[in-house]
């Protein structure tokens, strides 16, 4: 055993653990898609991603093990660990004995286990191997594996030729999740433009002479491809990344003036597609018009059932148990005159409101986990707002501050060592995707953010440099 864990550190694939710990499983499906196994939901594809995700995991804690085994976690990082999955543990025992084992528990469960408890130790892993320094070359690298499926999209879009149907979908691969697979590849490659960082092809390692010509290709087709799904999300994500990019590029006199150029050019081609003229292909992209009329109204709109729900939000919250009826199936067979029946809610806005007045008809200790779901058989799509309207101030609260102390430690080194200000500048755009439509309890790239900020140790301020290597002595000296 020891033998094996030695090799592991020593390996050279070690570093790419980091990007993989919240990709895997994007980059599994696309997988089955190339040969043929994503066109329907077949038993082959199942099995195939279930065995190929427990396989990841099992990686996931040997690689934990190799690096207790060769690095010293600090006490404080213990600590601070312990009581994070301390709280999480604590929210799943409330939601079960508030609830039961019913199907959403069962499945925030499962997936935490499988998912997000890996990329807890995968980020554990990575800050003490500094795998950050080896982040952005690999992702440029496993773009690579994604360009193919992105150039097919890319042609359904500009041609309106994709035969699956709404928002050109790729086999069971849906618009959604194919747009927040490219949205990591296209934030590296707008960072390695921005920084003409030299480009390796994968595998040969054989370095590529137009390199900021190939990256700009790449980065139009991700872009074209995010604008055209019509996810609005990562629009969201991609240009809250650009702005931090260029005010950490300014901060640090570092060259904003290609991140700002790139960032305005990126920009213009969404308002061109939005508001001049879109192929057939990329119609999704008027999905946004209803945003925007919301927003001028002074509310988040993303579906158009908004306006029929809002005057039923108290009669909701104030129903529990049986008697609670919305976006139930069954929702016909509900008594005549209900406040709530026949009620569908999907609009974003809706659901941030309900998760608020929630959270005030329970402050202290919250629905309980999976309550929201099973009331309204959906999340709040929104992080913070899951987790106090579920966990209330009592063990939502906790948590929170804990992300945000090992966020605060990631900022600490970030200040002195461009490769963690880069990979905190992505983390960030993951946090934005939270906070507009992700959850918390099964969410695998907040915990290897928590993971990797903890087990960083900061650095004493470097005079003159950003000297990564001091960085790393720093961080090895404290052990």
């Amino acid at each position: 055993m020891n033998t094996l864990l030695d090799r592991m550190w020593s390996s050279r694939w070690k570093h790419a653990l980091l990007p993989l710990s919240f990709l895997f499983g994007s980059l599994l499906n696309l997988g089955f898609y190339y040969v043929g196994l994503a066109y329907t939901d077949n038993p082959a594809r199942t099995y195939g991603f279930i065995i190929g995700q427990l396989l990841f995991a099992v990686l996931c804690g040997l690689v934990f093990l190799a690096a207790m085994r060769h690095e010293r976690l600090h006490r404080s990082a213990w600590i601070c660990l312990g009581l994070f999955l301390l709280f999480y543990c604590i929210n799943f025992v409330a939601g079960f004995v508030r609830h039961g084992m019913n199907d959403y528990w069962t499945d925030y469960f499962v997936h935490f286990i499988c998912f997000a408890v890996p990329a807890l130790l995968a980020g554990i892993f990575a800050a003490l191997s500094h795998s950050e320094k080896k982040f952005l070359p690999l992702m440029e690298q496993i773009s690579f594996f994604v360009l193919p499926a992105g150039v097919i999209y890319f042609n359904g879009l500009l041609f309106n030729c994709n035969p699956f149907g709404y928002n050109c979908y790729l086999g069971i691969i849906n618009y959604m999740n194919f747009a927040y697979t490219l949205m990591p590849f296209l934030l590296v490659h707008i960072i390695q433009f921005c920084d003409c960082a030299p480009l390796e092809l994968p595998v040969c390692k054989r370095g590529i002479a137009h390199r900021q010509l190939l990256r700009g290709a790449l980065i139009a087709v991700y872009w074209i491809d995010l604008i055209g799904s019509g996810t609005r999300g990562t629009y969201v994500c991609v240009a809250g990344f650009c702005v931090l990019l260029i005010l950490s590029k300014l901060l640090h006199k570092d060259g904003a003036l290609r991140a700002f150029a790139l960032s305005a050019v990126m920009a213009a081609v969404l308002l061109f597609n939005m508001f001049v003229y879109a192929p057939a292909g990329m119609y999704a992209v008027g999905r946004m018009n209803i945003f925007l009329d919301g927003l001028k109204q002074g509310e988040i709109v993303t579906a158009i059932d908004a306006k029929d729900t809002q005057d039923k939000l108290d009669s909701l919250v104030s129903m529990d148990g049986d008697q609670q009826v919305a976006n139930r199936e069954d929702s016909s067979e509900s008594a005549p005159g209900d406040a709530a029946e026949n009620v569908t809610i999907i609009n974003r806005g809706t659901l941030y409101k309900l998760a608020c007045k929630e959270f005030l008809k329970s402050p202290v200790i919250g629905m309980g986990m999976s309550g929201y779901s099973i009331k309204y058989v959906e999340h709040p799509h929104n992080a913070i707002l899951e987790l106090f309207c579920e966990g209330g101030i009592l063990l939502g609260g906790p948590i929170l501050l804990l992300i945000l102390w090992a966020l605060t430690r990631m900022v600490l080194l970030a200040r002195y060592d461009r490769s963690i200000r880069y990979l905190l500048l992505i983390f960030l755009a993951y946090g934005i995707r939270a906070n507009i439509g992700g959850g918390v309890w099964t969410c695998a790239y907040l915990l290897c953010a928590v993971g990797f900020g903890f087990a960083l140790t900061p650095a004493p301020v470097v005079c003159g440099s950003e000297a990564s290597s001091d960085s790393q002595r720093s961080r090895r000296k404290r052990k």
